[in-house]
């Protein structure tokens, strides 16, 4: 489980350093990372 955790946060991360080098906004980017997380927890749930 500790790996996934590593490997997510490097991947959100790269996410966050493409996305501010598109010079999409901050809010954009944080609806983007509820509706992740949200996926996140139905898949774990399901």
């Amino acid at each position: 489980m500790h790996l996934l955790q590593l490997q997510s946060q490097a991947f959100i991360d790269l996410t966050r350093r493409l996305l501010t080098n598109l010079g999409i906004s901050v809010e954009v980017y944080k609806e983007s990372l509820r509706k992740i997380s949200e996926l996140n927890l139905l898949r774990v749930l399901s």
